[in-house]
């Protein structure tokens, strides 16, 4: 469900880029896709990596931010 609500934010402010690591659930799935409410684009294009490292020797971009 969180994930569906920081894609919904995501498209509010014009974001497109979701990077998700070690999800705790498996993703996509239809609860992340009803919180979206319309961000389906955004969860559809979602990269999942399965550990940090694994994210971080695919893009090493400064423009994205790490939360945690």
């Amino acid at each position: 469900e969180n994930i569906g609500a920081c894609a919904r934010a995501m498209k509010n402010f014009g974001f497109s880029k979701l990077h998700i690591v070690e999800p705790k659930i498996y993703f996509p799935n239809h609860k992340a896709k009803a919180t979206s409410v319309g961000a389906y684009d955004i969860i559809n294009k979602a990269k999942v990596f399965n550990n940090i490292k694994e994210k971080f020797n695919f893009s090493l971009d400064p423009s994205y931010t790490i939360g945690f």
